[in-house]
């Protein structure tokens, strides 16, 4: 299954035209789309663990702030 390079909604291999935003999808324009490749497969890897690892820590400091909080209202 193919997606548009514009929008991302799937679209048939034999489609001219997207049917949700009308881009135009004739080889001529094919051209223009560049996969993502070597180094830039590697940034984009390296966004995706960097924002999990934020996202572990904000959850692990929170845990912990809630321990607190409940342990000194007792």
């Amino acid at each position: 299954m193919k997606y548009c390079p514009k929008c991302g909604s799937k679209i048939d291999a034999n489609d001219k035209f997207c049917d949700q935003c009308g881009t135009n999808l004739s080889d001529q324009n094919k051209s223009r789309i560049k996969p993502i490749i070597g180094s830039e497969k590697q940034k984009e890897n390296s966004r995706i663990r960097r924002n999990c690892l934020i996202i572990a820590t904000c959850t692990i400091v929170l845990a912990a702030g809630g321990v607190v909080f409940f342990t000194l209202q007792s």
